[in-house]
């Protein structure tokens, strides 16, 4: 017990002479900063598109009108279309022919025997007027898209619905594209062709028939080219129909963007204005001005020694008057003159019905005196003024009784009036 009171002093000089001696650390020398050299780096910046003019000298609206006046060399105002050498030859290749065929129609037919070159140039200038076309719509959707100036950075008045059916009017898809619509300005522009082509054949019809009378052809030649003319005649009709509507349609859609906010398009004036349009048409122009006005032009070709065309226009003449009966003689006597002596016969069976009814309804009776072939007096050449046409005596139709002549008010001799 008296050993738990001893103070134990411990000394550690002993033991840390025991350890290994301590390895001094080197000293770290402190080196000057480097200088710091700052890095560049460049933000790239989003590419910047600017709007270039196409021709650096020209105004966009002098462009514009160039584009219409031109055609298919229009294509060569921009340089989208100038560096493509594909269009650029097209363009220059179609332009170059379509004029050189509605200017020297006659001397190419000319070069040929009989009609040899008749079909193949019909070929050819419709081959012509579809590329030129086509190109001509390529430069206008070049000028329609271009961003050098859009439709809405014109005057006011411009896209006003007045001016908007004014310039339809003028050029074709102008008013489409004022309106804001570029697609169908370009199909408008592109679908004119077929009334190109209708017209450069019509312009020179009256000398190809003449060259087709006087040259040696076969006997189906003439016929054919009746068929092209009235063709043509019809493309001509619908093409300037679908040039009112095409000029009508750009003032519908600016009237439709310009009430769209308002709630709707108020449809009742264009109504009324339809209906009013078709009532005048029907008042200044009546059926029997309409039958008499086809008759006579029906009347002036026969006399240049067509058959099939006054056949048709004789046909028009009577639907649009049936009740005149000088329509229906000479509908028959036309087909006399083609031979198609079963549809004449049909025709004047017809009328004998129809006036024995008459006739039985006035308490009359017809004369029984049968009727005599008369000569139906036609000639297929181009006569002189001072001379009469001389009497074909193959062509025979029937002669009306005398009793039948002077109360129905037409002629005793069924000749083409």
């Amino acid at each position: 017990m008296e050993e738990s009171n001893k103070l134990w002093v411990i000394s550690l000089a002993d033991e840390c002479s025991a350890l290994e001696p301590l390895v001094e650390q080197p000293e770290f020398k402190r080196h000057p900063p480097r200088p710091v050299t700052p890095i560049k780096r460049t933000i790239p910046k989003p590419p910047i598109r600017r709007i270039k003019n196409p021709s650096g000298r020209l105004h966009f609206a002098t462009k514009m009108a160039l584009s219409y006046l031109l055609g298919p060399f229009a294509l060569l105002l921009w340089s989208v279309g100038r560096k493509n050498s594909i269009w650029s030859l097209i363009s220059l290749f179609s332009g170059i022919g379509s004029v050189t065929i509605a200017w020297k129609w006659r001397s190419i037919l000319a070069l040929g025997s009989g009609e040899s070159l008749l079909v193949p140039l019909m070929v050819l200038a419709g081959v012509f007027s579809l590329l030129a076309f086509t190109s001509w719509a390529k430069a206008l959707q070049l000028a329609f898209a271009s961003r050098t100036r859009s439709h809405t950075s014109w005057p006011t008045w411009m896209r006003s619905s007045w001016a908007v059916t004014g310039l339809g009017f003028l050029a074709p898809g102008l008013g489409l594209y004022l309106a804001g619509s570029y697609r169908r300005a370009v199909v408008v522009a592109w679908s004119i062709w077929p009334v190109f082509l209708a017209a450069v054949v019509l312009t020179h019809s009256m000398w190809t028939w003449q060259w087709l009378q006087n040259s040696l052809h076969s006997g189906g030649s003439e016929e054919m080219f009746e068929k092209m003319m009235m063709v043509a005649a019809g493309v001509l009709v619908l093409g300037f129909g679908g040039w009112l509507i095409q000029a009508l349609a750009g003032l519908h859609r600016v009237t439709m963007l310009s009430r769209a906010a308002s709630g709707g398009v108020n449809g009742d004036r264009y109504a009324m204005a339809l209906l009013v349009a078709v009532m005048a048409l029907a008042v200044l122009f009546p059926s029997g001005d309409m039958a008499s006005f086809v008759n006579e032009a029906g009347v002036c070709l026969h006399q240049e020694g067509f058959q099939l065309i006054p056949l048709q226009l004789a046909r028009s003449a009577h639907a649009l008057e049936p009740g005149e009966i000088t329509y229906s003689l000479q509908v028959a006597a036309l087909h006399r003159e083609r031979g198609e002596m079963a549809e004449a016969d049909t025709i004047q069976q017809n009328l004998d019905q129809n006036l024995q009814v008459y006739l039985g309804m006035m308490g009359q009776q017809a004369s029984e005196v049968e009727p005599e072939p008369a000569a139906l007096k036609i000639s297929p050449k181009v006569l002189s003024q001072n001379s009469e046409p001389a009497p074909d005596p193959k062509v025979e139709s029937w002669a009306w009784p005398l009793i039948f002549g002077p109360q129905l008010g037409f002629p005793q001799s069924p000749q083409i009036l």
